[in-house]
């Protein structure tokens, strides 16, 4: 804790990870794109759930996005159909 601590509120201070961490660097992981496409088909047979939830998602933003759009302009029409009492 330092100086700035309250009774409402307490300030801590370290170094630890600071000194640790500094000099570390990690290194970006290489993607092998000859393994990646290599028996695709069967890669995702194994992964069915994964790609059952990805074409979920992009069936259901189709329909979402037109909805979406629609009520956008039911609710612009209604602000345009609005009288604004204006003062001068």
């Amino acid at each position: 804790m330092d100086e700035f601590t309250t009774s409402k509120s307490v300030r801590f201070k370290s170094n630890l990870l600071g000194s640790i961490g500094a000099g570390l660097f990690v290194g970006p992981n290489m993607i092998d794109f000859g393994t990646v496409f290599d028996n695709f088909g069967q890669k995702l047979l194994d992964n069915i759930a994964v790609v059952a939830t990805v074409l979920g998602v992009i069936i259901l933003y189709f329909p979402l996005l037109i909805l979406c759009r629609r009520l956008d302009k039911k609710d612009q029409l209604k602000v345009n159909n609005t009288s604004y009492f204006r003062m001068s």
